[in-house]
């Protein structure tokens, strides 16, 4: 028995509760042959240091109840992971189409994307990485005030607005210069307001906090998941991927 950090109840809580899903390698294709994946740190991996081997599915237990951790979060999860990797059938299918903006940087606009699930799988990812004590983890300390309002939506199912908690999402599974079977430590940059994580072929900017009344708020309105269930990931192609997490990350 103990404190489920989701419903925040005295329950059973399980032995295994993944803070970052394993269909997200699983089902990615990218293990290498001993089904295991490459770890680096980000500073390691953009100056060309050595990495380590880790086994996949970073996960920790007494942390979630049986039914936050498999009815709750496992019901996004569940949306996300046939949205990602496709399955859909009893949801609309999203509709996509590809552009490049002025830059001539690639993007995908998908519609029909479930804004709920979708955002609320979104949290659950940066909500379980701040609560989470695996070292991996451990740069990842989202302010107490902001976990709690994670926690919230979590819980009652509320993703409130697009800017709450803004997320972008690109891929780099066409970009032939990075190695896809890998995971970089997520860091927390610009003031902890913001969370970069880097997965086998994907990547994700969490942005902490509200962004109401933002001067860019119209451009995350198109950048991110929003209410008109639209969301756009960035494509990155060869010799891309690099340059953006530079950017990002202010290396």
């Amino acid at each position: 028995m103990g404190i489920c950090k989701l419903c925040h109840q005295d329950k059973t809580l399980i032995k295994r509760s993944h803070i970052i899903p394993d269909f997200l390698y699983r089902h990615s294709g990218m293990y290498n042959d001993q089904h295991k994946i490459y770890s680096f740190t980000l500073t390691d991996l953009l100056q060309g240091k050595k990495s380590s081997k880790i086994s996949t599915g970073e996960y920790e237990g007494n942390i979630l109840c049986a039914e936050c951790d498999g009815k709750i979060i496992g019901s996004y999860e569940n949306y996300a992971r046939q949205l990602i990797f496709g399955g859909l059938t009893k949801e609309p299918l999203p509709i996509c189409q590809s552009y490049f903006n002025a830059s001539n940087e690639k993007f995908v606009i998908c519609e029909n994307v479930d804004y709920k699930k979708y955002k609320l799988f979104l949290l659950s990812l940066l909500w379980r990485m701040s609560i989470s004590s695996r070292r991996i983890f451990s740069n990842i300390n989202v302010p107490p005030d902001n976990e709690e309002d994670l926690r919230q939506m979590i819980l009652h199912g509320q993703p409130k607005a697009f800017f709450n908690f803004p997320t972008y999402t690109g891929h780099f599974l066409n970009d032939k210069t990075v190695p896809l079977d890998m995971i970089v430590q997520p860091v927390q940059l610009e003031g902890d307001n913001k969370v970069i994580l880097i997965l086998p072929g994907f990547l994700y900017v969490f942005e902490i906090g509200s962004f109401q009344g933002s001067k860019d708020i119209d451009e995350m309105k198109k950048s991110t998941i929003n209410e008109e269930n639209k969301v756009t990931f960035l494509e990155l192609e060869d010799g891309m991927t690099w340059k953006f997490i530079k950017k990002i990350s202010g290396f």
